[in-house]
């Protein structure tokens, strides 16, 4: 994540010259730049609305395009083509379509023949315009086909395979630092499993606890120390032991830790003990104009607090930058959007057997 945050304002450093972001105009004006290569930088999103997401063979899947900037969310009329796509298992197009779209909307259906085996597939959308992002900003949505008649497709038996990753909070762990990590464990099939486990030091002493709390996912409290390595001990609810090594800690750095405050606040501690005299911090949250902030380090230690006004419900970015100008850690935040409300109106109190009936779907606010 970390070296994704360097790629992205590497340039602005080439403009901006040798900044040193420890003076409030220097953050401020990277701000900027930021927002000025956002605001240049046009993005496209699609999404495909099914009928549904579990079918059988013979059937007609019917869907419908929705083109949209990807900063604003809001309908974009540029691209005039959609290309779909319904990939296998082995990500082999079994159907493909080409689709015209009109002020940003498009249709289309694809029959699904006998001949499809049962099993899971993903429906992906892309435009031309989208490859220049490269496929991982394709939209991707899964669907599941069942043929009657045709003799499943049963996999080889393998022996259950598990991966499991660790993320420390803002991209690294520091030694002297303690840090949030969080985990995710998955079998085989990608499906999040429960599991529990310790972390034990190089002299087989326990220094933290974790389990999973959902979809194979939790996090835990870490504080590394020099001269120690660190490995995960877990066990899987189906009785499988599995040990792997956490990631090496830096000597010396930053570390970040964010939370949810009460009246849609944010709450971000940074903690250096690289020498640093300040930091900075940029937070980019959808369409918004990015925020610049920085403090000076008392003791190694900073805290920001984000108010309404400066971040956004959805997903949120927060950069932290450190000596000369440096991005240091980096994360991104979700908060759940609010619930628009909605209303339904018919055009009449009651009707007769098959009478048309007109509904209007609008919003409450």
């Amino acid at each position: 994540m970390i070296k994704d945050a360097a790629k992205t304002v590497i340039f602005l450093f080439t403009l901006l010259g040798c900044v040193t972001l420890c003076r409030s105009q220097d953050i401020s004006a990277l701000a900027k730049k930021l927002a000025d290569q956002s605001a240049g930088d046009l993005q496209e999103k699609l999404f495909v609305h099914t009928d549904k997401d579990f079918y059988m063979s013979g059937e007609l899947m019917w869907f419908k395009i929705y083109l949209t900037n990807a900063r604003t969310l809001k309908p974009l009329d540029l691209s005039k083509v959609c290309y779909v796509e319904l990939l296998s298992k082995d990500n082999k197009p079994v159907l493909q379509a080409k689709l015209a779209l009109l002020e940003a909307m498009g249709n289309g259906s694809f029959q699904l023949p006998y001949s499809v085996n049962s099993g899971n597939y993903v429906l992906r959308a892309y435009t031309n315009w989208m490859k220049n992002k490269g496929a991982d900003l394709f939209f991707e949505k899964p669907i599941k086909i069942v043929n009657a008649l045709r003799q499943p497709e049963w996999p080889a038996a393998t022996a259950a395979a598990y991966d499991l990753q660790f993320f420390p909070e803002g991209g690294d762990l520091v030694n002297g630092l303690a840090s949030r990590v969080g985990f995710r464990i998955v079998n085989a099939s990608g499906v999040g499993v429960e599991a529990s486990g310790t972390v034990v030091n190089n002299n087989n002493e326990t220094v933290a606890r974790f389990s999973t709390r959902r979809f194979g996912m939790g996090n835990f409290e870490l504080k590394t120390e020099r001269g120690q390595s660190y490995k995960a001990v877990v066990n899987t609810a189906d009785g499988a032991q599995i040990t792997q090594a956490l990631p090496t800690a830096l000597p010396s750095g930053t570390v970040m830790h964010v939370q949810h405050l009460t009246g849609n606040k944010l709450g971000v501690e940074v903690d250096a003990n690289d020498g640093a005299a300040s930091v900075a911090m940029i937070v980019q949250s959808q369409q918004q104009q990015p925020v610049a902030l920085s403090k000076p380090l008392q003791n190694g230690k900073a805290s920001f607090e984000l108010d309404a006004a400066q971040w956004n419900r959805g997903i949120t970015r927060l950069t932290v930058f450190g000596a000369g100008g440096k991005p240091v850690c980096e994360r991104l935040v979700f908060s759940k959007p609010e619930v628009l409300p909605l209303r339904l109106q018919t055009d009449a109190p009651g009707y007769g057997t098959r009478k048309k009936v007109t509904i209007e779907l609008g919003s409450a606010r």
